[in-house]
């Protein structure tokens, strides 16, 4: 996770936290899954009660890793 993702995700309000923390317990295990029909490797996708939240993250099969690029919240 860069510096600046970090930032924005330490400046999220608790809700939003606690809702990026269940999502990406998910989302480790079968990125594929949550990611839009038709989107490349690197997905945007809602997350948190009534998708207030969008996370934008980098999948790379080969090295089996997920890198989160970008976090957003409307709450």
């Amino acid at each position: 996770m860069s510096d600046q993702v970090r930032a924005s995700v330490d400046g999220l309000p608790s809700e939003a936290g606690l809702a990026l923390q269940e999502f990406m317990t998910a989302v480790v295990f079968d990125p594929w899954s949550f990611a839009p029909t038709g989107s490349a490797n690197m997905p945007t996708v809602e997350f948190g009660p009534e998708g207030r939240g969008l996370v934008t993250f980098l999948i790379r099969d080969g090295e089996r890793e997920l890198f989160i690029t970008q976090v957003l919240w409307f709450g």
